[in-house]
């Protein structure tokens, strides 16, 4: 009895050393920063009383959180709109982002591939890499021109329908990716054949392959996937996107 009072004794503050390191760790890095913040929000603070500097020029954070306090009701909802248009600008970004990377390693593995066959020259995968650097930034030009031609009240619906088609393949292309693999083996009948019309596999079809998703012999689930999330983007946009239309219209008028 006592051997085991003396081991629970000694286990006891072992135990609670072992519970108070992860908070002393997530003190150290949540501390800092919030020390930094505050030191930075007083130092801001002083040097406008010090210097009494106007209001119109530099407001002060006393004024700024006075603000906030009584106007709260005023600025609550432009600041939600804010946020939410922010929220859906990052999962656009995301969305892109992930489309670069995915193309962008692509070209880096099919480079390597050359190379490691021996059967180019290093100049001239150079060569090649340099003049489809200099074609997508040709093609990103024209792009960016016929956008700024677009007038301002479609701009945003022709993107909007053009990264909803991109998120969309890319959907269905990861889904085709399960199939090869054999991990998702549900509804993967070949739907139709559209390789005699257009192949994915000409310079079209890969157009088309990257920027909507297309392929020549999309499965069941494929389809089912890329309708999805069509459905799922443009439900949201209009369930979303209507009350800002509302807002702004009212705004206007």
């Amino acid at each position: 009895m006592t051997a085991v009072s003396v081991g629970e004794t000694s286990s006891a503050p072992a135990r609670r050393g072992s519970a108070v390191r992860p908070t002393l760790r997530m003190a150290r890095f949540v501390l800092p920063p919030i020390g930094a913040f505050a030191v930075g929000i007083g130092l801001w603070q002083l040097v406008i009383v010090a210097f009494d500097i106007p209001g119109y020029m530099v407001p002060s954070p006393a004024t700024m959180f006075t603000v906030v306090r009584d106007e709260y009701a005023s600025l609550a909802e432009p600041t939600w709109v804010t946020l939410r248009e922010s929220y859906v600008g990052f999962l656009l970004a995301i969305v892109v982002g992930v489309a670069v990377l995915r193309e962008g390693s692509e070209v880096v593995l099919f480079l390597y591939g050359v190379l490691a066959g021996g059967d180019d020259s290093t100049a001239s995968v150079a060569f090649g890499g340099f003049a489809g650097l200099a074609l997508g930034a040709a093609i990103c030009m024209l792009t960016y021109f016929g956008l700024v031609r677009i007038p301002m009240r479609a701009l945003f619906a022709t993107t909007t329908v053009l990264i909803a088609l991109l998120a969309a393949g890319m959907a269905a292309q990861a889904a085709a990716f399960l199939e090869k693999a054999n991990w998702l083996t549900a509804l993967d009948d070949v739907v139709w054949d559209s390789g005699w019309l257009l192949s994915d596999a000409s310079i079209p079809g890969k157009a088309l392959h990257t920027l909507i998703g297309y392929t020549d012999q999309p499965t069941a689930m494929q389809l089912i996937v890329y309708v999805a999330i069509l459905a799922v983007t443009f439900v949201l946009m209009r369930l979303y996107g209507a009350p800002v239309k509302a807002q702004a219209a009212a705004a206007r008028g």
